[in-house]
């Protein structure tokens, strides 16, 4: 029997959150292991409990969109981040997975799909509302195809590896080298993929074919 996915879920309207918390512990591939309302007790547990997804909404102590991203952004160094947000705003949906979110689910999602979101980014899947995947191949259509970046052959190698939801010391081991080595390749990847992170970046590589 595969092991469970730990979870954690924070969002700034308590009925939500009740729903979150709700809809993950009546999921038998899904083990709750908290909730929280406020950003720094969101980041607080995540950091202490290093569950294997955070779901997270808008947060109260939140100001703005910015304040949101700031907190999935630091969320991500210790797990998967799947986004709450509203069906209407994409934008900040692709803001979020370009600061580190491995997926989005709509505020409107029923409680199955709310899990079958969480336990695809648990296994290092993304899965996205329809509306956000439309908006995107629109903006890819459009936008001017830049030129094609020079990555190195350890770099590619670390790029395929992550594309397969391994994490740093699993890459680390793979390759015999340390995993203070594997994130500085990962670093020089974001920034010539013009990532935040490394679900953008394996978006990214994947759009350009550097992946399989």
């Amino acid at each position: 029997m595969a092991p469970m996915t730990s979870v954690v879920v924070a969002q700034r309207n308590p009925l939500y959150l009740s729903a979150l918390a709700g809809a993950v512990q009546r999921c038998d591939d899904l083990e709750l292991l908290g909730s929280a309302r406020l950003c720094e007790e969101t980041f607080e547990l995540v950091q202490s409990r290093r569950p294997d997804v955070a779901v997270i909404g808008s947060l109260v102590g939140h100001r703005d969109e910015r304040d949101i991203l700031d907190t999935i952004a630091r969320a991500s160094a210790f797990s998967r981040v799947v986004c709450v947000v509203s069906h209407v705003d994409v934008d900040l949906a692709m803001e979020a997975l370009a600061a580190g979110a491995e997926g989005c689910v709509s505020t409107d999602a029923d409680p199955d799909e709310i899990c079958k979101v969480i336990v695809a980014s648990g296994r290092g899947e993304m899965i996205l509302p329809s509306e956000i995947q439309d908006t995107l191949v629109q903006r890819l259509r459009r936008a001017p195809e830049p030129p094609a970046p020079r990555l190195t052959a350890r770099e590619l190698q670390v790029l395929n590896l992550a594309a397969e939801g391994l994490t740093a010391a699993q890459m680390a081991q793979r390759l015999s080298v340390s995993a203070a080595t594997v994130k500085t390749h990962l670093h020089h990847v974001y920034d010539k993929l013009g990532a935040e992170g490394r679900a953008g970046a394996v978006a990214e590589a994947l759009r350009r074919g550097l992946v399989t």
